[in-house]
Order: structure tokens, then C-alpha cells, then sequence
């Protein structure tokens, strides 16, 4: 089983959900019943002038719990091996490593994604029928959501951006998120508690020395190509500037060492393990 195999790798995806299905169904029942309550409670305790406003406010603290949500369920990629039953069953399965690898991955990536994306749209739906039945704003909070969560890439009226400009913006955005993600995967695969803090605190100070080096060389987000005036109105013209381009190269490569440390400490996963860690780097 050196070669990787799609087929043991959906067999090995599959029972991995069955195993599990009780206790996602169950938690993303009761998040859509938190955000139901939430959004009654938000609604009671708040003086919205109207439905927009109503909406606005659903869908920003929605996003950013959404985003907590997701990171903390990409940080406890391993937790369910936390039992030594589950564990044992789990190595032992007719697959090899990067197939069972995959498997929690996606499980904590994609599925329950879904599943808190669903929880939050059933939540906004039952709070939906039950306004609607009063009588009072019965608006969704989905649409506003998903804009939240989407990057803008619209030019300003007086700014244009040149293809580069919108080219290592995105990429810059994709390898960022790639980063985050393989951070806290890595924080996941190797730390049996507070794999979630320990993760975001890295994440944190990484941002701060982001600002340092973004301050201390000076580096310029956006270079000016022309400016000019029509109709009696100034245009100015952007291309991308220095620290697109190091952002690109930075987190590319940081996020592709992440992900390759945590497979390799995944392979070293053993059915007895200590107390904090999934991998002992003592005996490496």
C-alpha cells in the first residue's frame, strides 16, 4: 500500500463519517439551535431601525464566529484519536498513512465546515419561520453572510488596478488562508490539549512580526502606475507592490512546511502516546 489509492481513501473517509455521525449530528443540531437562540436574543435585546440593519448585524458576528468555529474544528484534527479504542481501530485500518491522513483532514476541513454552515443556515431559517409567524422582519441573514465571508475584488471608482495588481492580490489571499489553515493543522496533528490556543497564538505573534517587517523595510502594498484627471476628477492607476510579492513567497513556503511537518508526525503517531502530544520529538 504505497501507492496511494482513491478507492481505500473513500472506504477509509467513509467509515471514519459513519463512526462519527452521531456526534456531528447531534452538534450541529444544537449549533443551529444556538444560533436560532442567538439571533432571537440579539433580536429582543437590540433596537434594529429595520431589517437590513437586522441582517448586517446577524451576518458580522455570524462570519466571525464561523471562522472561530472552523479553526478550532481544523485544530482538533486528531481529537477524536484521543482514545485509545479509536486510535487502535483507526491506525489499523487497510490504509496507508496519507490516505488516513487525508481522511481527518477532510473530515475537519470540509465536512464539518459544511455541517457549521448548515447549522448556521437552519438556525437562520427557523428564526425565519418563527418572525414570520409574528409577523415581524422574517428576512435571511445567509445572503449578507456569505458576502461577509467573500473577498472583494471590485475596483473603487477613481482606483483601477492593473492585472498584477489583482493577480498577487488573490494569490496573496489563497496563500494566506493556506497558511492559517496549516498552522492550526499542524497545531492539531501535534498537540493533544489547547491545540486551538496554542495555534492561534502563533498565528498571532506571525501577524505582528508581519506588521514589524511591513514597517521596519518599508515595503509598499500598492505602486502608483498613472494618475490622471476626467471629467474633473483624479484616477489613479495600481499595480501590485513589494509585499504582495514576499507575502506570495513567504506563506507559500511556510504553509508547505506546515503541511508536510504535520504529515510526518501524523507517521509517527503510535498507539501509546504521552499526556500533551501526539508525536514524541525527544525520541526522533
Amino acid at each position: 500500500m504505497n501507492t496511494f489509492s482513491f478507492n481505500r481513501f473513500f472506504k477509509t473517509l467513509n467509515w471514519y463519517v459513519r463512526v462519527n455521525m452521531k456526534s456531528l449530528l447531534m452538534w450541529t443540531i444544537s449549533s443551529a439551535v444556538g444560533v436560532f437562540l442567538g439571533e432571537v436574543f440579539m433580536i429582543t435585546m437590540g433596537a434594529f431601525r429595520g431589517a437590513q440593519e437586522m441582517t448586517n448585524a446577524f451576518s458580522s458576528i455570524g462570519a466571525f464566529a464561523f471562522i472561530i468555529v472552523m479553526l478550532i474544528m481544523v485544530a482538533t484534527v486528531a481529537s477524536k484519536l484521543n482514545k485509545k479504542g479509536m486510535r487502535e481501530a483507526f491506525l489499523m485500518l487497510p490504509a496507508n498513512n496519507l490516505e488516513k491522513y487525508l481522511t481527518l483532514v477532510v473530515f475537519s476541513s470540509v465536512i464539518c465546515v459544511i455541517c457549521i454552515f448548515a447549522a448556521m443556515a437552519a438556525g437562520d431559517t427557523l428564526r425565519m419561520g418563527v418572525m414570520w409567524l409574528m409577523g415581524n422582519w422574517w428576512e435571511s441573514a445567509l445572503p449578507d453572510l456569505i458576502k461577509s465571508l467573500t473577498i472583494d475584488f471590485n475596483s473603487g471608482s477613481t482606483i483601477t488596478y492593473t492585472t498584477s495588481f489583482v493577480v498577487m492580490r488573490g494569490l496573496s489571499i489563497i496563500t494566506i488562508i493556506a497558511w492559517i489553515h496549516s498552522l492550526f493543522l499542524l497545531g492539531g496533528t501535534l498537540l493533544r490539549k489547547y491545540a486551538f490556543v496554542a495555534s492561534g497564538l502563533s498565528m498571532l505573534l506571525s501577524i505582528w512580526l508581519y506588521v514589524w517587517m511591513y514597517k521596519t523595510l518599508d515595503l509598499n502594498t500598492n505602486h502608483v502606475v498613472e494618475k490622471f484627471v476626467e471629467d474633473g476628477v483624479q484616477h489613479t492607476v495600481l499595480s501590485a507592490g513589494q509585499l504582495y510579492y514576499i507575502t506570495v513567497l513567504v506563506t507559500t513556503l511556510l504553509a508547505v512546511f506546515n503541511y508536510r511537518a504535520a504529515f510526518r508526525i501524523f507517521k509517527g503517531y503510535q498507539l501509546i502516546t504521552n499526556k500533551w502530544t501526539n508525536y514524541d520529538i525527544l525520541k526522533r
